[in-house]
Order: structure tokens, then C-alpha cells, then sequence
């Protein structure tokens, strides 16, 4: 590489001649550029995995996705993954690498597809790192049951994601559906405000789904000690 000439312009000149080049001479240009700038790693990956190359796909992954102090680039975790699994590699060693990279959902989803099946080690990894995104591929695969315990032992959920749990599956769960509207209603009653109150009319309204009789006596309760809160009582009228 000529230090005199600038990377960005070996990138344009690459770019722009890359429909023209042979096999040969892109890798030889893509291997300067991704000396120093991962933006052409992805495309060395994909010319390595076209002529079935796998070893040194995953050999110049391995320089890539070991960042510090941030994620590394989902897709070059995505492509990590497939390679190991043309190598044979450990699906459980491959699986715990990928989501300390980069945890998210379709890391996990990738890590189902290409060995059919998640460890429970890396599970509880991206529980730590990403729980959110734990409790989406959970629903995904219908493990709804994992989920309801994720949703009940985790409190770095925000409310806005347990509520939405509960409105999607409420009736398959109902006790413990009506346990956290109860509560969440419960909290809201200790603020004033349309912001609460608003909060309370959606947690009737789903609750009216669960059990429409004790939805009732529920808002009765509300309007009996709660009286000279204007607001609250127009937004929970129909209950």
C-alpha cells in the first residue's frame, strides 16, 4: 500500500472498478483496505465464502468481531456464524462467542438456524446483556412459558414491554396477567395526572378481557375513593 495515496481514494478506485475485476485482483485490493477499515470486511467475506473458503473467512472474521468496549458488526456476527457452522465448529463455543460480540435477536435467531437448538449458557448470557431481545425470541419460538418467567423475575423490563407481553398473552395467562394489572394499577393510583390515568383506563381495559366481573368491582373501588379526580373518572367511565 503507498502511504502517499489515501485509503478513501483506494476504496472509490475499488468500488469502481469491482464489476470489472476478476476474483484475484479484488481480493488483493480487498485485503489492503481491510488492514485498516472494516467497511470491505463483509465483502472479502462474501468472495471467501463464494469459493468455499471458509478457513480464511474465519480467520479474518477473527480480526474483526473481537472489539473493545463495543459491539462488533451484526453482520459480520451473522457470517461468523454460518462459517463455524461449515467448519464444524463447537455450536455451543460459536453460540456464546457471537452473542458476547453482538447480543440481539437475530444473532439468536441465526445461532437456531445454523445448529438447531440455543445452549442454555448463551441464553443466559444475552439475558444479561439484552433481555428484550431474549423475551422477542422467545415469543418467536413459542417458548411462551420462558418468556412469562422472564417477563415475572426481571425488573429492567420497562413497563411499556411487560404491559404489551401481557396484552398479547393475557389469556393464556391469566392469573398472572390479572397479578400485574392489579399492581400496576395500584401505582398509577399514587400519581396524579392524565399520564396515570391514562395507564389505569388501558390496565381496565385489558383486565376486562381477563375478568370482565372483577374489572367491574375494580372501578367501582376506583370511583368510590377517588372521587375528585375528574379526569380519572371520564377516562374510566365505560368500566
Amino acid at each position: 500500500q503507498n502511504p502517499l495515496v489515501p485509503e478513501s481514494l483506494v476504496s472509490r478506485i475499488f468500488d469502481f472498478l469491482a464489476p470489472e475485476l476478476n476474483d484475484e485482483k479484488k481480493e488483493s485490493m480487498l485485503k489492503m483496505l481491510t488492514e485498516t477499515d472494516q467497511s470491505h470486511v463483509h465483502t472479502l467475506c462474501e468472495l471467501y465464502m463464494r469459493q468455499e473458503r471458509y478457513v480464511d473467512c474465519y480467520d479474518l472474521l477473527l480480526k474483526h468481531v473481537r472489539v473493545e468496549n463495543r459491539y462488533a458488526d451484526e453482520n459480520l456476527v451473522l457470517t461468523y456464524l454460518k462459517v463455524a457452522g461449515k467448519l464444524n465448529h463447537d455450536p455451543v463455543k460459536s453460540s456464546i462467542n457471537a452473542i458476547q460480540w453482538h447480543p440481539s435477536l437475530d444473532v439468536l435467531l441465526e445461532v437456531k438456524k445454523i445448529f438447531g437448538w440455543v445452549d442454555k449458557t448463551a441464553e443466559a448470557l444475552i439475558r444479561e446483556r439484552s433481555p428484550t431481545d431474549l423475551l422477542s425470541f422467545y415469543e418467536k419460538e413459542k417458548r411462551l412459558e420462558d418468556a412469562l418467567i422472564l417477563v415475572n423475575e426481571l425488573n429492567s423490563f420497562h413497563d411499556s414491554i411487560r404491559f404489551s407481553f401481557f396484552r398479547k398473552h393475557g389469556k393464556l395467562f391469566p392469573k398472572d396477567t390479572e397479578a400485574y394489572l392489579v399492581t400496576r394499577i395500584e401505582q398509577n393510583l399514587n400519581q396524579t395526572g392524565d399520564r396515570y390515568y391514562s395507564r389505569i383506563a388501558e390496565s381496565l381495559d385489558l383486565f376486562r378481557r381477563i375478568n370482565p366481573g372483577r374489572t367491574k368491582l375494580i372501578a367501582e373501588e376506583i370511583r368510590a375513593n377517588f372521587k375528585r379526580r375528574r379526569n380519572l373518572m371520564q377516562m374510566i367511565k365505560e368500566f
